[in-house]
């Protein structure tokens, strides 16, 4: 067995470096179409008077002749340069001139891409809002919908195009809100000097913001939902679950792909990665870390994840570094905290068709597969490769991204929909689209529906990917839009009084129905459509942290 587990550290190694450390390559794709930051550009909105200070911001036109407002870079926090590197956020100093926030700011360090080729700075803290137009002039309050980015942690942006809010805020009349955070070391590193979760600090400061300022912009703060995908959306499970400190921030949570069931580390083991990540970079203290070059950081980040793996197994270390379990900000992991019952917040969440492929590409032979499945799940994975069994004809990338579909996306779903106390929606997005951003190109066909399929679809974007909706795509994120929004305005994906004459009716998930809605070109719902491979996790369990712990006899 030791062999086994030596021969599965060398193959994690493409999870970490491959799959979650390249994850900048595959959120900034070709076909996106990127932009410097250009300051000082003429503002063409009103000037709105907020607790932060006075700001304008520009107009924009959305393809269906209605206008948003877009105030953009925003800052809500100060520089985490220097002596500020790996420090809480301090919220930004108020400003008594008139902010032009018609530019993006600086995104947060990470590896450039020359697709997405945009200014970088550690004075990254900045946020967007947009509105429907005419805002500052009407004392109606709308629904706030904020918005937190993938990319594993260590990748990704406000100001990606794909993510742009106009069409949202100016069609669906709501308020869209995203922001940066801090970003892989630099935003989660541990030590024994370091105590990590600075890039979550970020997101709860970001959110206080909002709280604080939405009013002056037309929104309502009593009304906020909070949503993301992928590290997003594990974001939200994190501020629904696990962040005390979070709950009075928003009302309600959407998570779109979380990998719920991955556990996060606990302090002491993140600390072990860091006091390793910190010798590799030639440093015994703090001080030497801040007067290290970002750049050397960064380069170092990439080549430790290659080397991680050779060290940590199990699946807490799939991400080298991201939130982990302090006891303080974070007290548990999500899925342990929803069995507990003691978080009632409304929740929508789901996962697209086969979001396994992205992270599973790679376990193509059976001893990939194997040393895989058996350094995940430990003492588990002979029953495992019993209901997954290994394949000699072809590629085991199916088998693995199988296993991660059912395991760590959709039952761990289904898992806290179950343990929910509160009012839960779940969803498959089925919807195949010869537009999928991410993964390998031979699986961007034939019915595949791949991690962040959904995006173009929710923030209705697809100019920014240079492609055209047909009549039925713009169909189905017309539906997507009206469940998404109708979620943040009633806490109903159905909207308000009686059932809509245009959208399916989506019920709510409760035993003994579970109740699923299925995006398609024709919607539909479906009762409970992962029962027999769930029913096998749940008869497994979710606590993949410790896998070859035996219990004491």
């Amino acid at each position: 067995m030791n062999d086994l587990n030596k021969n599965n550290r060398k193959r994690n190694v493409l999870v970490a470096s491959h799959v979650f450390g390249l994850m900048v390559a595959l959120y900034c794709p070709s076909v996106i179409s990127g932009g410097n930051v250009s300051a000082n550009l003429e503002c063409t909105t009103d000037v709105i008077i907020s607790k932060a200070g006075p700001i304008c911001g520009k107009t924009v036109m959305t393809d269906t002749g209605k206008q948003s407002q877009a105030f953009l870079g925003i800052p809500y926090a100060e520089s985490t340069e220097k002596e500020a590197r790996w420090q809480p956020p301090v919220p930004k100093t108020s400003w008594p001139d008139v902010y032009r926030a018609s530019a993006f700011g600086s995104i947060c360090p990470q590896n450039r891409n020359p697709n997405f080729d945009v200014a970088q700075s550690e004075d990254c803290l900045s946020l967007n809002v947009w509105t429907p137009e005419g805002i500052v002039s009407q004392s109606k309050k709308r629904a706030v919908m904020v918005f937190i980015h993938g990319g594993s942690f260590n990748s990704g942006a406000g100001s990606y195009p794909l993510y742009d809010g106009s069409y949202l805020a100016a069609n669906r009349d709501v308020i869209v809100v995203n922001f940066n955070y801090r970003l892989g070391a630099l935003g989660f590193l541990a030590t024994n000097e370091l105590s990590g979760n600075f890039g979550f600090m970020d997101q709860q400061l970001a959110l206080e913001w909002v709280r604080n300022n939405i009013s002056n912009f037309g929104g309502d703060p009593d009304k906020v939902t909070i949503f993301g995908e992928s590290a997003g959306a594990m974001s939200i499970g994190l501020h629904m679950l696990s962040a005390p400190k979070s709950d009075p921030l928003f009302r309600a949570g959407l998570m779109q792909s979380n990998l719920i069931a991955l556990p996060f580390p606990r302090l002491e083991q993140a600390k072990d990665v860091g006091n390793i990540f910190k010798s590799s970079l030639i440093c015994s203290d703090i001080d030497c870390l801040r007067k290290t070059d970002t750049q050397d950081i960064l380069t170092a980040q990439n080549n430790f994840a290659f080397s991680l793996h050779e060290i940590f197994s199990s699946s807490q270390f799939m991400i080298p570094f991201g939130p982990v379990i302090d006891g303080v900000l974070l007290t548990e992991q999500p899925l342990n905290v929803a069995l507990s019952k003691k978080r009632n917040k409304p929740i929508l969440l789901g996962a697209n068709k086969n979001e396994g492929i992205l992270f599973a590409s790679s376990y193509k032979t059976i001893t990939q597969y194997v040393s895989n499945i058996a350094s995940l799940f430990g003492l588990n994975f002979e029953k495992i490769l019993k209901i997954y069994p290994p394949q000699r004809e072809s590629s085991n990338a199916i088998s693995m991204a199988k296993v991660f579909d059912d395991a760590f996306f959709k039952c761990g779903a289904r898992n806290l929909g179950l343990s929910q106390n509160g009012l839960t929606y779940l969803y498959s997005y089925d919807f195949s689209a010869p537009i999928q951003l991410w993964g390998p190109a031979i699986y961007k066909r034939d019915g595949y529906v791949l991690h962040g399929a959904e995006l173009p679809f929710v923030f209705h974007t697809p100019e920014k990917i240079n492609y055209q909706f047909t009549p039925t795509e713009n169909q189905v994120s017309n539906e997507i839009m009206d469940y998404w929004t109708n979620f943040a305005k009633y806490l109903n994906p159905n909207g308000p009084g009686k059932p809509s004459s245009t959208l399916t009716h989506w019920p709510a998930f409760e035993v003994p129905e579970k109740k699923y809605m299925v995006f398609n070109a024709l919607n539909s719902t479906q009762s409970d459509p992962n029962a027999e491979a769930c029913e096998f996790w749940d008869s497994i369990g979710y606590n993949f942290s410790n896998p070859w712990m035996r219990s004491r006899e």
